[in-house]
C-alpha cells in the first residue's frame, strides 16, 4: 500500500485497468438497410432550360404512377424498394414553351450512378418538349 501512496497514479491505473476487464464487447454493427433509393431528377436543360413542367409522371415501388402538375425544376423525387423485387421504374416529364427553345433532362441515380437519361437538345417541332423513361432492374 506504500507505493500507493507515493505514487497515486498506480492506484487510479491499477482501478482503470480492473475496470475494463468487466466491460462486455460493444454491439455488433446494424446489418445493412436492405432498401434501395432510387431517385428521380428533372431539370432544365441547354440554351433556353425549362424552368416549368407542366407535368411530370413517376412509378413508385408499389407500381402506381403518379403525376403532378406545374412543377419547378429542377424537381426530384426518392423512391424505396426492398432488395428482392424487381424495381420498375418510370418518369417521363413534359414542357411547354417557344417552338425550338424548351430543354429539359430526365434522369434516375442510384448511389450516385446516372443508370439513364434522356434529354432533348431543345429543339422540338411544336411548342411542347415530352420525354419519357423506362427501366426494369433485378427480380
Amino acid at each position: 500500500m506504500r507505493a500507493f501512496a507515493k505514487y497515486p497514479f498506480l492506484l487510479l491505473a491499477t482501478l482503470l485497468v480492473v475496470a475494463g476487464c468487466d466491460q462486455a464487447d460493444p454491439a455488433p454493427p446494424p446489418p445493412p438497410d436492405p432498401v434501395q433509393a432510387y431517385r428521380y431528377e428533372v431539370r432544365g436543360f441547354g440554351a433556353y432550360p425549362a424552368t416549368t413542367a407542366n407535368s411530370i409522371q413517376y412509378r413508385d415501388a408499389d407500381g402506381l404512377i403518379y403525376a403532378e402538375t406545374d412543377v419547378t425544376l429542377p424537381w426530384s423525387k426518392i423512391v424505396r424498394f426492398e432488395d428482392d423485387e424487381q424495381v420498375r421504374l418510370y418518369l417521363r416529364a413534359q414542357a411547354i414553351g417557344p417552338a425550338n427553345q424548351v430543354g429539359l433532362t430526365i434522369r434516375v441515380v442510384f448511389d450516385g450512378d446516372v443508370l439513364d437519361s434522356r434529354s432533348n437538345d431543345g429543339l422540338s417541332s411544336g411548342q411542347q418538349v415530352t420525354n419519357d423513361l423506362n427501366l426494369t432492374l433485378g427480380g
